[in-house]
């Protein structure tokens, strides 16, 4: 996705070898008890957004994760070379398991 009003990102969403971008109003990762998965293999992850919500992992382990938001509430695990956080709220947690 590049622009919407707001974005739904299912159980599991993205897999690339290049970049993913995400910008929408409010974005929501998965459902209940059902996370998300965006990994990209070499390239970057791009999300901005008012709102970003969700449990998972976001996974860019050659690349840079670049979060612009103005609310971050996740569950789960940024992993990459590179992680770009702006946000005036920030609250992560870890999974179960994890």
């Amino acid at each position: 996705p590049t622009a919407a009003d707001s974005a739904i990102i299912p159980a599991f969403c993205a897999a690339s070898g290049g970049d993913i971008s995400f910008n929408a109003n409010t974005i929501h990762c998965g459902a209940e008890d059902e996370p998300v998965v965006l990994c990209s293999e070499k390239g970057d992850i791009k999300i901005q957004a008012t709102a970003f919500e969700g449990e998972g992992l976001i996974y860019a382990p050659e690349g840079t994760v670049t979060i612009n938001v103005s609310k971050f509430d996740y569950i789960g695990s940024v992993v990459a070379k590179r992680v770009i956080i702006q946000a005036g709220y920030y609250n992560q947690n870890r999974m179960e398991g994890e």
